[in-house]
């Protein structure tokens, strides 16, 4: 729920305060709510009642700033890879050269792919732990234990038993190494982080225009109820195609999550140990962050794209869903088939849906609303992250777990076959262009867009299936005249 508030209100904050300062507050929140994890897991570590309320409150903190990381990061980094690309425009015009390759796509997804780093690492962090403080799993002599209830065995003897207390220092460490790097992370973006050039640019002439005008018709403030209903009018589709993207993404991917433990048996075998089952854990991790560096590395590239991405990733992880849920329980399924799928999807699944749904929504809006949009798209991702941790509760078995998320994966793939259009070769300043008209009208259009340029925004091969099919000509004039 923290999350979902970080999204919404901070993405939207952050069209208005600006990408640092937006930026600084989701660094403050993190900081000091990871601090908080560490000081209330020592204060109340004798009282579990209140150290489960503490963490509660401390998550939920944590969790708005996580929630305005998401716009934020996704935002700053689609258009600190704009601007680049304007400057390198504008030295190939200088020097007669080639026209640049935009990479802003790779920019995103290499931000992005920090979240499966830190998953790698926190993996990989758990594994050195084990072995340093020596819990490899003992059969006798610990004073105080802990059963890896997971393992199946026919006696209590062949559970590997653990050191409680070194358990749970190892459990704070890794809570505290977080807590530290984010410590770090506010104070650089407090003392170096510069604002945006693309939002500045935008902010910039959206005063000077609102001062010059004669008339009453100004570009539509942040707080005027007015912008979200010319959002919904111009781009409504385009935010119910992502939100519903990511929401059942986030269906199948979360829903996922609760088959690792029948993966990491798979892998590890029945009898694992701590260390066994966190080793399988670091290399899913690891084939994860692959295929989000795979993601990065192609998603420019114009015959691929963010569409072509989406739907197959969409249309791979659902098949593969699909299999693991048929293939469930069969006797005779070697553990090596139920590793080979598991791994498929993680691969496939970020190299694909879960890289392309964090970067779609920071390339189909304009600048004055892309960290808001992005906010409700990211939102209903954690709704859907919410349903599947509540009602997959109340499916009966691994089968109907898997199917459910193939179904969701699929029907996702309609989705964006349907609504998403395709940004690859898009220059976002052309989004900001089109907006512009509709906001300020003709004031704005005779400056900046003259009579016999095209709006590039509105091309055909950047709208989505429903755009093209149902957005005639005569609905575009309207768009630009509705205020």
């Amino acid at each position: 729920m923290g999350v979902i508030c970080g999204m919404i209100i901070i993405g939207t904050l952050a069209n208005k305060l600006g990408r640092r300062k937006g930026s600084i507050l989701t660094a403050t929140l993190m900081a000091f709510g990871s601090i908080g994890l560490v000081l209330v897991s020592l204060i109340f570590q004798n009282d579990a009642s209140r150290l489960f309320k503490a963490m509660v409150a401390m998550l939920f903190l944590f969790g708005i700033g996580v929630g305005g990381e998401y716009p934020l990061s996704a935002s700053t980094a689609s258009e600190r890879a704009m601007l680049e690309l304007q400057l390198q425009h504008q030295h190939q015009q200088h020097n007669n050269e080639a026209p640049p390759v935009s990479t802003k796509g790779r920019e995103v997804l290499l931000t992005f792919s920090m979240q499966g780093m830190g998953v790698f690492i926190n993996s990989l962090m758990q594994s050195l732990l084990l072995v340093i403080m020596g819990e490899l799993g003992h059969y006798q002599g610990d004073d105080a234990v802990y059963d890896l209830n997971q393992v199946n065995a026919d006696d209590a003897a062949a559970i590997p038993t653990y050191n409680s207390f070194k358990l749970f220092w190892i459990w704070r460490i890794i809570y505290a190494f977080g807590a530290i790097v984010l410590f770090a992370v506010l104070i650089w973006r407090s003392m170096r982080l510069t604002e945006s050039d693309i939002w500045l640019q935008t902010q910039q002439k959206q005063q000077c225009e609102n001062a010059n005008s004669s008339t009453a018709k100004l570009i539509l403030p942040m707080t005027n109820p007015q912008m979200f209903k010319t959002v919904l009018h111009v781009y409504g589709s385009r935010l119910i195609g992502c939100s519903l993207s990511w929401l059942l993404w986030d269906i199948a991917f979360y829903g996922n999550k609760l088959f690792q433990s029948t993966f990491l048996r798979a892998l590890a075998g029945d009898h694992a140990t701590l260390l066994d089952l966190s080793l399988a854990a670091t290399l899913n991790a690891f084939v994860a962050l692959t295929g989000y560096y795979t993601a990065a590395y192609i998603v420019d590239i114009p015959s691929v794209g963010r569409y072509r991405l989406q739907l197959l990733g969409f249309i791979l992880t659902g098949t593969l869903f699909f299999t693991c849920g048929m293939l469930n329980g069969a006797s005779s399924l070697p553990p090596s088939i139920t590793i080979a799928l598991y791994l498929g999807s993680s691969f496939f699944g970020q190299c694909g849906p879960n890289a392309t749904t964090f970067l779609v929504p920071a390339e189909i809006f304009p600048t004055q609303v892309r960290t808001m949009c992005h906010g409700i798209a990211a939102s209903a991702g954690k709704v859907g992250a919410l349903l599947s941790s509540v009602f997959f509760n109340f499916l009966h078995n691994d089968k109907d777990l898997f199917l459910v998320s193939a179904y969701a994966s699929l029907a996702a793939a309609l989705i964006t076959y349907i609504s998403i259009p395709e940004t690859t070769t898009l220059d976002l300043t052309e989004l900001d262009r089109h907006w512009t008209q509709i906001t300020a009208g003709p004031i704005l259009g005779e400056n900046d867009i003259p009579s016999n340029h095209p709006l590039a925004a509105i091309q055909p091969e950047f709208l989505s299936l429903y755009e093209r099919r149902y957005l005639t000509n005569q609905a575009q004039k309207n768009s630009i005249e509705f205020l």
